[in-house]
């Protein structure tokens, strides 16, 4: 899979590590053979909103916290990662 994320995008090969991130975040909250349920459904014990995934390099805009009237208040980006916190 990373692999496959990494041939589609125009990021050099040097985020292949967000690229792992990424994968195992979203295979943590997609069924499988093995059990009915998914890892997050057992481990949360609740059901999953799938509108948090998102397209790996897609664009994505930052808040900017330290901008004044005259600037933007968001900054252009691509997306590489989910936060570490996000719980989902």
């Amino acid at each position: 899979m990373v692999g496959f994320m990494m041939s589609h995008t125009e990021l050099p090969i040097s985020f292949w590590g967000y690229t792992l991130l990424t994968v195992i975040f979203v295979l943590n909250r997609v069924p499988s053979k093995s059990v009915t349920r998914t890892p997050y459904e057992i481990w949360k014990r609740r059901k999953l909103n799938l509108s948090i995934l998102k397209i790996w390099g897609c664009e994505a805009y930052v808040k900017r916290v330290d901008s004044n009237k005259l600037e933007s208040k968001s900054m252009r980006c691509l997306f590489v990662r989910y936060p570490k916190e996000k719980n989902g």
